[in-house]
């Protein structure tokens, strides 16, 4: 049983009150008109006061009225403003299952679902579903507070087995946060197979993901294509959210290619080419440089007086490199420099 005192305040149109808390701990607005019950609670006027005597929540069920919040309540909203929008929550057009047996509430969309998808899938709303969630309605009601109705419709269309998703770079991240949020297995194991199999379209945005949920070997692949264009990827905006350790792991990975560029200056070098051949190593020492995968490409071609293995004499020289994995059947497939996750 919870004692809630509110005042009631005159709106525009004589017949209706509005009811706000004045209960810092109160988190429900009250709007009724002047009956003498309040969503089958009874209430008891005293002066200017209401108090109000339930054990379940009351929500206000008028449309169309426009009234304020009060500024700093902990009701929902921080500010002043027209609060007859919570009113018009609307049905998901996709997760509105009928058969369903709750109602989950994000921004402005009810999502009615079957629990069992959601418990099968996620530990965290196992649990949730686990609690004795009594309500006045005959499906009970859960909102879900800083979340975003799109990103948790994308999240059900891969959880419900008779939907199909096409996860892309518009969604993976949305479904990684919650997946990671929820303790999603089954969503954070597709999200990183997209990841491992797509790096070329977005070597940046993979590695963001990669290094924040952890993903190695995403890491490790994405970070190949970042160092291959890595002053283009280093003036992004994006590069900023990048930790200050992996940044600077990437700026000490390209300057040891940098300064093995500048070793092929060395004599040492000519000399252990062959003649035909020496005329080829110089261009890979001009600025601009070349992408790291040009030069390793280039120099692994080079023929050697002694025959030894080019591939080791480069390795030498600009540190270990190895194709894409997802390209490694690819025949005379690039090779990159990569750091790895620690």
């Amino acid at each position: 049983m919870c004692n809630l005192k509110v005042v009631v305040l005159q709106l525009h149109k004589a017949s209706e009150q509005e009811l706000w808390s004045l209960n810092p701990r109160t988190t429900h607005i009250f709007l009724t008109r002047k009956a003498k019950r309040v969503n089958s609670c009874n209430f008891i006027m005293k002066e200017s006061t209401i108090e109000i005597h339930t054990n379940f929540p009351v929500y206000w069920k008028e449309h169309g009225l426009s009234y304020r919040v009060q500024k700093g309540a902990n009701n929902g909203y921080d500010e002043e403003e027209d609060c007859s929008k919570a009113t018009r929550r609307r049905k998901h057009k996709t997760h509105f299952h009928e058969s369903g047996d709750v109602d989950i509430v994000v921004e402005d969309t009810v999502f009615r679902i079957h629990k069992m998808i959601l418990q099968l899938a996620s530990e965290v709303f196992s649990d949730m579903f686990s609690l004795d969630l009594k309500s006045k309605d005959k499906v009970p009601r859960i909102p879900l507070s800083n979340e975003n109705a799109k990103d948790f419709a994308t999240l059900l269309d891969l959880l419900y087995p008779n939907l199909f998703l096409s996860i892309n770079w518009q969604n993976v991240e949305g479904l990684l946060r919650l997946g990671d949020k929820y303790i999603i297995p089954q969503v954070l194991k597709v999200a990183e197979h997209f990841l491992e199999n797509n790096p070329r379209f977005n070597p940046l945005t993979a590695l963001i993901l990669s290094e924040t949920f952890e993903f190695k070997k995403v890491y490790k692949e994405a970070s190949k294509l970042v160092l291959d264009d890595f002053w283009k990827f280093r003036k992004s905006d994006d590069f900023k959210k990048l930790s200050a350790a992996t940044q600077a792991k990437l700026y000490a990975r390209y300057c040891d290619y940098v300064q093995g560029l500048e070793s092929l200056n060395n004599s040492e070098y000519n000399a252990l080419l062959v003649t035909s051949d020496n005329h080829k190593l110089k261009p890979l020492c001009a600025i601009p440089f070349v992408f790291p995968s040009e030069a390793i490409d280039k120099f692994c071609q080079l023929r050697f007086k002694s025959n030894a293995n080019s591939e080791e004499y480069c390795q030498n020289i600009f540190g270990e490199f190895e194709t894409i994995l997802s390209e490694k059947d690819v025949k005379k497939a690039d090779r990159y420099l990569f750091i790895e996750f620690d």
